[in-house]
């Protein structure tokens, strides 16, 4: 029941939170304590021993009996990682939209804690057509963050983010009809549709794949199925922003590595090589972009391109080094991208600007701020220490394992990363000029709250790393014995 807990309790919250009065501090404060007893309920996923290599918490009731679908819940090591970045960066992100006052608050709340309920049904269910369920649920509240609170052009945004992702989620679901219905299935249990494939003929096993991976690539994104992402992002608010790049992302991620791999392991080694493809592209086209862009919050969201590329590349190295690599990718990726965009947020609330050559000597005008984003930005280069740079070596030398020299165009991602991460700490934090006067206001109680609880899990993480290898090390080597 524990799982289930986790689930309706952000949910009952988005719905009691629309009947509540018109008061701001009713308001923030309900959705404060609706996300901080999730989060706090989370860490009890943690008392699951991870190396007996089975689910944990399960509940298995039945639901729709002529598919033989179940409400059929169970985490491992992967699954509690991402649950508790979502609970983790959900808290942060209500927290984070204290410092804004806003129409509709209410609704807004709802939509935050209605988002978490659904990215934990995602990454703990484990029947294909509650998943599915909690998976589209997950399109409904961030196409109304961005819809309604984004930025100008937040309706094209919002529709261009529901129609791409919806495209890839159908996709997804016709590649697993085809499973239940020519492996004959009999059921939508995850270890049920692995069983059915080996009844599956070469051809339409080889389009199952096809299909599967690139809808979750549309949601991870990769180079090519990338082009909503930048427009999501930079229109979302603040919140939004954080939990698309610091949850959202990894759904792509996390449907590979737990439908994908287990479902057609002979398949992920046999294209191997086009999978590093898209990886490598991905990783170098988003950084060349990245470097390319002098709107902030843009170069930040296409960083999420070239950095989601080093979990492709994990995956495409079907090792041990390479899998453990692209999940802690994922991990580090949700910290540290995460406390980008909120710092993204706290320099337009104060400066109502996020282009470069306007912003300028943030470390002279906003000291404390300026210097928090040299921290994010070292993490996000990959520097020793940094939870960052645990995921990234993990994936380069999981790509040289299986690819040998071929990854260094993995590698030069690295390399390419500190360019415009090195551009935007010399244009905006420490530029010598400045046409904005010192003494802006220093961060909040709130902001600081959300910069140091970030901070300390990116380098405990980091120093520490076995703190998360640990969980999802049984995961990586039940996958490889397929």
């Amino acid at each position: 029941m524990l799982l289930v807990s986790l689930i309706t309790i952000p949910l009952a919250g988005a719905v009691i939170g629309i009947i509540l009065p018109r008061r701001k501090d009713v308001i923030r404060g309900f959705a404060l304590i609706v996300s901080l007893l999730t989060f706090v309920l989370s860490f009890t996923l943690f008392t699951y021993d991870a190396k007996k290599g089975l689910f944990g918490f399960t509940l298995n009731l039945e639901w729709l009996k002529p598919l033989t679908a179940s409400f059929n819940f169970g985490v491992d090591g992967l699954s509690i990682v991402l649950i508790f970045l979502t609970t983790l960066l959900t808290l942060l992100a209500v927290i984070g939209s204290f410092t804004v006052d806003r129409d509709r608050e209410k609704f807004y709340f709802s939509m935050l804690l209605l988002l978490e309920a659904a990215l934990i049904g995602v990454f703990s269910t484990r029947d294909f057509i509650l998943f599915y369920v909690f998976w589209e649920a997950v399109l409904i509240p961030m196409y109304f963050l961005i819809g309604i609170w984004g930025s100008e052009e937040r309706e094209y945004a919002a529709l261009k983010f529901f129609i791409y992702t919806f495209a890839g989620s159908v996709l997804m679901l016709i590649g697993v009809l085809i499973v239940y219905v020519s492996g004959r299935a009999g059921s939508f249990d995850f270890e049920m549709l692995t069983t059915a494939v080996r009844n599956m003929p070469p051809d339409l096993k080889l389009l199952t794949f096809w299909l599967m991976f690139i809808g979750f690539a549309v949601k991870l994104p990769s180079f090519p199925f990338h082009t909503w992402l930048p427009d999501a992002h930079v229109q979302a608010p603040t919140a939004a922003s954080v939990l698309l790049a610091g949850v959202l992302l990894k759904m792509g991620g996390y449907g590979i590595i737990r439908l994908n791999i287990t479902m057609f392991p002979d398949l992920i080694l046999k294209f191997k090589w086009y999978i590093l493809a898209f990886a490598v592209v991905s990783i170098i086209y988003g950084a060349l972009l990245a470097f390319a862009q002098n709107d902030i919050k843009r170069l930040v969201a296409y960083s999420s391109v070239a950095h989601m590329g080093f979990v492709t590349a994990g995956i495409a190295s079907a090792n041990e080094i390479g899998y453990s690599g692209s999940i802690f990718v994922m991990w580090a990726h949700g910290l540290i991208t995460g406390l980008l965009f909120f710092l993204v947020g706290m320099t337009y609330e104060r400066l109502h600007t996020r282009e470069m050559e306007k912003i300028k000597a943030l470390a002279l005008t906003v000291p404390e701020l300026g210097w928090a984003f040299v921290f994010a930005a070292i993490a996000s280069m990959g520097m020793p220490g940094m939870a960052g740079f645990v995921g990234e070596f993990l994936s380069v030398v999981g790509s040289f394992k299986a690819f040998g020299f071929y990854a260094l165009l993995v590698g030069a991602g690295v390399v390419l990363n500190t360019t415009y991460l090195l551009k935007l700490v010399r244009n905006s934090i420490f530029s010598p000029e400045s046409n904005i006067n010192a003494g802006q206001e220093p961060l909040l109680f709130y902001e600081r709250a959300v910069f140091w609880t970030l901070a300390i899990f990116i380098v405990f993480t980091g120093v520490y790393p076995e703190s998360v290898i640990g969980w999802i090390r049984p995961l990586v080597l039940n996958v490889l014995k397929l």
